[in-house]
């Protein structure tokens, strides 16, 4: 299973991790952490688009959970920054995805979490003025008609 992750970069088989990562048995957690530890370091670009597409998909409320908190604790971390490592395209994926997460999700808990890894990348991005749609956002939010969206914000 994780060849195929590894090669293929499957939404199911990478849905199968996230899962095994909240496993509660501790060897099926392990494995799924180092396995997808093992993807951030050798196909961050292909796990990180397929996490995101995840966030945006799945009917499981626990895995977008999960997605979020990946995203929030692996895209601004390392030096240079994994989000800057990633290409252009996918970057921009992020920004706009992560802001229709906000609006769109039906979950509470999901969209805090979402909002918990826009402030996060918002803290670096926004210092060197590389977000200009968020700001743009944020004071649209606050007008915004849905009632989610103005607490988001």
């Amino acid at each position: 299973d994780e060849r195929k992750v590894l090669t293929t970069m499957d939404s199911n088989a990478v849905f199968r991790l996230l899962n095994g990562a909240l496993s509660p048995d501790n060897a099926v957690r392990t494995q799924a952490e180092a396995t997808l530890n093992k993807l951030l370091d050798t196909n961050p670009e292909n796990l990180l688009a397929t996490v995101l597409k995840l966030l945006r998909s799945s009917n499981n409320q626990q895995v977008r959970m999960f997605c979020a908190v990946l995203l929030r604790k692996k895209l601004p971390n390392g030096e240079p920054i994994l989000y800057d490592q990633l290409s252009k395209g996918l970057q921009n994926a992020f920004r706009t995805e992560l802001i229709r997460a906000i609006i769109e999700d039906t979950s509470a808990p999901v969209r805090n979490l979402i909002c918990d890894t826009v402030a996060e990348l918002a803290q670096i991005l926004l210092f060197h003025n590389r977000w200009q749609n968020l700001v743009e956002f944020l004071f649209s939010g606050v007008r915004a008609e849905k009632e989610h969206v103005r607490v988001a914000v």
